[in-house]
């Protein structure tokens, strides 16, 4: 009876032994799930050029591969072990950019669609990447010449003053800024938020 105990005692820990490896095992074997962005030729998909990403890693359709590694919107690629940076670029809404060779390109991922919600610096990248420097220019250069403003220069309505211009002005004169490499956008984002702290902030209410 104890022999018979002992047995039964033996294959049943056997048993455990063995589902506890299996599990282990089918952890360690496990991949990450991958996003795949696919870059677009006159909009149609080419499956034959994709970056993925997934679980710090990245591959590529050359069967390149390393770690991944993101930092808000920045995206840095390294070697597969994680000492040498390759090249970097952004991921931002659903759109891959590579700074790779010397050369910029976007990838898509498959559910990205024009209603997908993208970040301001991705917009103005995408923009000079399709050819719309000059739609650029013409909006700063209403921007900079067309709006009505006080004597030191802070912008204005017709005959109020909202808070509002300012959050939506210079983001654009900031990033105008570093796109042309021209000092005169920064300096006018620094003369608003002078010109908008002088007149709206409340000390007292700290708002």
């Amino acid at each position: 009876m104890l022999r018979k105990r002992t047995a039964y005692f033996a294959i049943i820990l056997i048993l455990v032994v063995a589902a506890f490896a299996a599990g282990c095992t089918g952890a360690d074997a496990e991949t990450p799930d991958y996003d795949v962005f696919y870059a677009r030729n006159n909009g149609a998909i080419d499956e034959t050029d994709w970056y993925a990403i997934g679980g710090g890693k990245w591959e590529d359709a050359a069967r390149s591969r390393g770690i991944f590694v993101r930092s808000g919107t920045v995206a840095v690629f390294y070697d597969e072990q994680g000492t040498e940076r390759l090249f970097e670029g952004t991921l931002d809404g659903g759109i891959l950019s590579v700074k790779r060779d010397g050369e910029t390109k976007y990838y898509y991922s498959a559910d990205f669609s024009e209603n997908s919600v993208i970040g301001i610096n991705t917009v103005y990248a995408l923009a000079t990447e399709l050819g719309f420097e000059g739609t650029l220019q013409d909006l700063i250069d209403a921007l900079m010449n067309n709006i009505p403003r006080f004597d030191d220069r802070t912008f204005h309505r017709i005959e109020t003053m909202w808070a509002d211009d300012i959050y939506m002005s210079c983001p654009f004169l900031v990033r105008m800024g570093r796109l042309t490499g021209k000092s005169i956008y920064f300096d006018e984002a620094i003369r608003q938020i002078k010109g908008y702290e002088k007149r709206m902030w409340m000390k007292d209410k700290n708002i």
